[in-house]
């Protein structure tokens, strides 16, 4: 094994601080645009962005027709939440990335589309939505054909995403309705009775553990799709979903969920570390008890590696499936949670929520600049944004916490 491959190894199993040394070594040895790549790849993963641009830009210099080194650079400003400069890089990328492999093209595309979706230029970013994102994440079933919005008799609409997509994207279900006939909704088993998917317009469920009979299944499209199938333009054409199957019962519980799904990710950039956790939790408690909303082992990250918060009440019996959480979170005067479902769940059942956004926000919660209030569930839902990228201020949290949720949600019991 070359020196270079053990460094990329070090990178596959999520060592990058093990990596950089191999790789600096390398690329002052043999300066060459692969050697910078490489180096600003894994300078990246290990945080350290502003050494990652030099390297990426030097790789751009000595080859400013190759498109992985502009992507590299769009990720890394997205990283640091240098949205209009990422947008740039992405078309830079893209554009760059015509005549590509197929899966390089895809990631120009899809980092392109989700730079315009936070940009709220929908117009623009719907077919990078649908050139990064089928044939990837979501195929047409055997037999059928790709939906684009025409009328049909029968339409298979197909999960994508995380259980929080489930959530946010089901307003669109009725609009499919408007063009077909009939509805089939292939979803995760977990959420298969999750709500009354017939009243959004759905006349079957199909788990998705379940065999699917493609018989008499003209289109399929996915939930993801919907949104510019529809002609989405503005924040102002997003469906109002407001279920009335969640009641609110306050038991005066402070609901917590510190931790995302980031399996694959190197650097979790959403979740909160166990010390910033339990720091939180005891400034959570000068407003009741503070109960979590993470469940052990549900493909949370590293679960075994750290202890779960002294001062949060761990009740796994309440966090059994979705019906159980949301009824968790319907008991609570408002929760505090990082970006993931439990934060669409919230918005779901109408119960106030703060959301810790990390500096590499999501793409649906825009930016500072165009989207102060959330435009998806209400103004229950709040917005922390962090402007550090490699850390959580836990005081700036606590005093914008006190400041954003409703004084009735925050009066001591």
């Amino acid at each position: 094994m070359t020196e270079n491959d053990r460094a990329l190894a070090l990178l596959e199993s999520g060592k990058p601080l093990e990596a950089v040394p191999i790789l600096r070594e390398i690329a002052w040895r043999s300066p060459t645009y692969k050697a910078y790549l490489n180096l600003g790849s894994a300078l990246r993963s290990a945080g350290q962005f502003d050494d990652a641009l030099a390297y990426l830009s030097r790789a751009i210099k000595l080859d400013a027709s190759a498109p992985y080194a502009w992507l590299s650079v769009a990720n890394v400003f997205s990283d640091t939440g240098n949205f209009s400069q990422s947008l740039a890089y992405y078309q830079g990328a893209l554009f760059r990335a015509q005549h590509a492999e197929p899966d390089l093209m895809r990631q120009c595309a899809l980092g392109a589309a989700q730079a315009h979706l936070r940009a709220h230029e929908y117009h623009e970013a719907w077919p990078l939505w649908e050139l990064g994102r089928f044939g990837y994440s979501y195929w047409a079933l055997p037999g059928t054909q790709r939906w684009l919005g025409e009328p049909c008799s029968s339409l298979l609409v197909v999960c994508e995403g995380g259980f929080g997509d489930a959530m946010l994207f089901a307003r669109w279900l009725p609009f499919a309705k408007t063009r077909a006939k009939h509805i089939k909704l292939l979803i995760w088993d977990r959420m298969a009775d999750f709500r009354d998917w017939q009243a959004l317009g759905v006349d079957e469920i199909i788990p998705k553990s379940a065999e699917i009979d493609p018989t008499g299944i003209e289109y399929t499209t996915s939930w993801m799709s919907l949104p510019g199938i529809a002609g989405m333009r503005s924040t102002l054409d997003i469906p109002d979903d407001t279920p009335t199957f969640f009641k609110k019962r306050d038991l005066g519980y402070i609901g917590f969920c510190w931790r995302a799904e980031e399996n694959s990710i190197i650097r979790k950039i959403r979740s909160l570390s166990c010390a910033d956790a339990e720091a939180l939790a005891t400034r959570l408690m000068a407003y009741g008890i503070v109960i979590s909303l993470c469940p052990r082992g549900k493909y949370l990250y590293r679960p075994a590696d750290e202890p779960w918060p002294s001062n949060v009440v761990q009740d796994e019996h309440l966090l059994d499936g979705w019906h159980h959480t949301a009824s968790l979170i319907t008991g609570c005067k408002f929760i505090v949670t990082v970006d993931t479902a439990i934060a669409h769940l919230a918005g779901l059942c109408g119960v106030p929520a703060f959301l810790l956004l990390p500096c590499a926000s999501d793409w649906k919660w825009g930016t500072a600049e165009n989207q102060a209030t959330d435009p998806w569930y209400g103004p229950h839902i709040r917005y922390y944004r962090n402007s550090n990228p490699w850390s959580w201020n836990v005081e700036d949290i606590a005093v914008t916490l006190a400041d954003s949720v409703p004084e009735s949600c925050t009066t001591p019991k």
